[in-house]
């Protein structure tokens, strides 16, 4: 199993209120590279999209704890995990981690290990900054 770890990034806001927004897929489709994205269908628990480089991709919530952890699974052309923990460092101040975990070979390891990881910086980017 690979694990790709994206940045840490601090958000001025609680954890429930990150929890709460994270907990919706119908929050997600600005903080997805609209470049790379042809359509996209959500709810609250479950999204739908075709891109570029992972085809025919659906993601739903696999767990919630909350405030916590929020863990999505994609099944597309490789099945992965997304994982995103929230924790609180004072009253109103989070830190988000995300990482991405993929039963990888080698080649594709080293094949994918910079695109996920700009997807991490870039998805924790955008959602710190909504938050702004």
């Amino acid at each position: 199993m690979t694990k790709i770890d994206g940045p840490s990034l601090k958000i001025e806001k609680s954890r429930e209120t990150v929890y709460s927004f994270l907990s919706n897929f119908e929050n997600y489709s600005n903080y997805l590279p609209s470049s790379v994205l042809k359509t996209w269908k959500a709810n609250q628990e479950e999204c739908s999209f075709t891109a570029d480089q992972l085809g025919d991709t659906t993601l739903i919530f696999s767990q919630k704890v909350p405030f916590e952890t929020i863990v999505i699974k994609g099944k597309s052309k490789i099945e992965f995990t997304l994982k995103f923990q929230i924790l609180e460092n004072e009253v109103n101040k989070t830190t988000l981690k995300s990482s991405i975990e993929a039963d990888l070979n080698f080649f594709l390891q080293h094949i994918l290990q910079r695109p996920v990881e700009s997807f991490l910086k870039s998805l924790t980017e955008k959602i710190s900054q909504h938050f702004a």
